[in-house]
């Protein structure tokens, strides 16, 4: 176990990382970049030993439990204090699965286990070269004055499936299954298709449903300003309900209800 030093460009932000152990670096291989560094995240003993205590509490909640190798658990710790330096930088880590169709991105979330990765590997087998996985787990959301942006890094799920792009954020879908939902009469549709209709949300709901899949700092400053940037994706960004089955259709229903047009 030694100190690794490397630098990655992610979110149009250069982070060198120093780390004791060499897992990390080949996580991060396709990252790898040159330049001055925006920040530095070294990781400690403490911080495994936090995570790992992270771990031991959520197997309270009927998780199985897990030996993670510290090397394991220093991946983690990275990425969090990644996270907290990101907030400062106008960039959110965000609980989803996140794609490009021809350059476009648009981001799935949603609670674990509710079919985000099944409907963005839905999109791949439909539109095929078309589509790019970005990030399948936790993407980092940009937010520009003029735009919002979503892009790739290597912490990306059990998969792995992720690319090291930016690209521009055109639709954020609340994903539902189809047969879950209490559907309310209050609900505007925007497209319909089969078992599969895309709904306008009003402002709370939008709120409700990024403020749950975002990252949450324990430093009250960058909660405020988390907060701030939630708002500013809102405005910029059509927010929408996906009620939907795993279906090609499904696919479909959201393709046209993010604006892309329609395809018979």
């Amino acid at each position: 176990m030694s100190d690794t030093h490397f630098k990655i460009l992610i979110a149009g932000t250069v982070v060198e990382i120093i780390s004791a152990y060499d897992c990390i670096h080949e996580f991060c291989a396709d990252y790898f970049t040159e330049g001055d560094a925006d920040f530095v995240v070294r990781t400690s003993e403490e911080d495994i030993r936090h995570e790992r205590e992270r771990d031991e509490k959520g197997t309270s909640s009927g998780r199985i439990p897990n030996d993670y190798p510290d090397s394991y658990l220093e991946v983690l710790a990275c990425y969090r204090k990644i996270a907290e330096e990101m907030i400062d930088r106008n960039v959110l880590l965000m609980h989803g699965s996140a794609i490009s169709i021809d350059g476009n991105g648009v981001l799935f979330v949603a609670g674990s286990g509710t079919g985000k990765s099944t409907h963005a590997d839905i999109w791949k087998k439909k539109f095929k070269n078309r589509v790019d996985i970005i990030n399948d787990d936790k993407p980092l959301i940009k937010i520009k004055k003029d735009a919002v942006y979503v892009c790739g890094t290597p912490w990306s799920g059990k998969k792995g499936l992720n690319s090291p792009q930016d690209v521009l954020l055109k639709a954020v879908y609340k994903l539902e299954r189809a047969g879950d939902e209490s559907c309310s009469t209050d609900w505007k549709f925007v497209v319909k298709k089969g078992n599969n209709s895309v709904f306008e949300l009003d402002h709370e709901e939008k709120w409700k449903a990024l403020a749950s899949q975002s990252y949450k700092s324990s430093n009250s400053l960058r909660l405020a300003h988390s907060m701030t940037l939630l708002d500013e994706i809102i405005k910029k960004v059509p927010v929408r309900r996906l009620v939907c089955d795993m279906s090609e259709e499904a696919a479909l229903t959201a393709y046209e209800g993010a604006g892309f047009g329609s395809i018979t």
